[in-house]
């Protein structure tokens, strides 16, 4: 990845009790330089323990696209989509 990109990753997993909005916000969001542990990070931010894709197929998605969207493979429960962004 060149030096001006990052990964993103934005986590719909539901605010804990008694956070406010912007540390609500802010435990539900990363910035990771490789997609290896954009990947770890999206699973951990997201709750999931087992996920939908692979490793693989996440690499070759955000590469195809741009963007991923994980998710727990009994299709219920949180997801979390990692995003490549430009840094300016």
């Amino acid at each position: 990845m060149p030096k001006n990109k990052k990964y993103v990753i934005i986590s719909d997993a539901p605010p804990r009790v008694g956070l406010a909005w912007e540390n609500s916000l802010q435990e539900s969001m990363g910035i990771c330089h490789t997609i290896a542990k954009a990947y770890e990070i999206a699973k951990f931010l997201g709750g999931i323990t087992k996920p939908d894709l692979k490793y693989r197929k996440v690499l070759d998605l955000i590469k195809k696209n741009g963007a991923v969207t994980v998710k727990q493979s009994s299709g219920i429960g949180h997801s979390a989509t990692i995003i490549t962004v430009k840094i300016y």
